[in-house]
């Protein structure tokens, strides 16, 4: 089994609000003050139901309507957490000013964090070395019964938050084939040998960062009916709660 490094892979922030009508008035002055004061992001689409706007060079994306704003980084593993939730904050404070928020129902912080593997059963094999598990009871494995796959869902609470973990294997057909890897060991490729070592290196860190198979830890951190909406603040506190207290679950030898 092949070791690569456990990730962030991608990182969404979600708030829900009321009384976010001027929506069908203002959502042109959104698109226009975030293309202004935002570096890099671009209007893509708009109508009754939605304003979409991407940052293509970070892979960042915000969608907001009368009623919700999501912020999307899908290719985090390469930025900075802080960067990340900088312009989340930065995006959504035009938002709400143009829209004059000011009753929230919820916010949320949705944070993936990946475990390549080669292959679903290597990804599966994770699964069970992790700190919970699941197994099946010995009646079912004496019926002809066996675990094929877990998709592992807890939720628990600290204070005002909730937090749903949950662990499974994926799959990620849009991802880079693991047949692509390198697999041959370049001590015995003397002619190319230092050639092939540094495609080896950089074809797995490719995989590492856009795997097909992993095991995967996703964590929904939440908060119902906030008083006030601090965006940054939120992610970097709820992304600090995930890396310090539930990463381990995946990371157990």
């Amino acid at each position: 089994m092949k070791t690569f490094p456990l990730s962030m892979d991608s990182l969404h922030y979600e708030i829900r609000y009321e009384y976010g009508n001027l929506y069908f008035d203002r959502c042109g002055q959104c698109v226009n003050d975030i293309e202004r004061n935002c570096e890099g992001w671009r209007f893509m689409t708009a109508d009754p139901s939605k304003g979409l706007l991407e940052c293509p060079a970070k892979s960042f994306s915000a969608q907001f309507t009368h009623n919700r704003f999501v912020f999307s980084a899908s290719k985090a593993s390469s930025l900075e957490i802080k960067s990340i939730a900088r312009e989340a904050n930065n995006v959504w404070k035009i938002i709400k000013a143009n829209l004059g928020l000011d009753q929230f129902l919820r916010q949320g912080c949705r944070v993936y964090f990946l475990k390549p593997a080669t292959s679903t059963e290597e990804a599966e094999k994770l699964i069970d070395k992790a700190e919970v598990y699941f197994d099946i009871p010995q009646r079912l494995i004496d019926l002809g019964f066996c675990k094929k796959n877990s998709h592992l869902t807890t939720v628990v609470t600290r204070g005002d938050f909730e937090y749903r973990i949950q662990l499974m294997s994926i799959t990620r057909f849009e991802a880079m084939n693991p047949d692509l890897l390198i697999r041959e060991d370049p001590r015995f490729l003397s002619s190319k040998q230092k050639e092939i070592r540094l495609q080896k290196l950089q074809r797995m860190s490719e995989y590492s960062a856009n795997p097909m198979y992993a095991a995967c830890l996703d964590v929904d951190c939440y908060q119902a009916l906030p008083n006030n909406i601090l965006a940054e603040e939120f992610i970097l506190e709820q992304y600090n709660v995930v890396a310090s207290n539930f990463v381990s679950l995946l990371e157990k030898k």
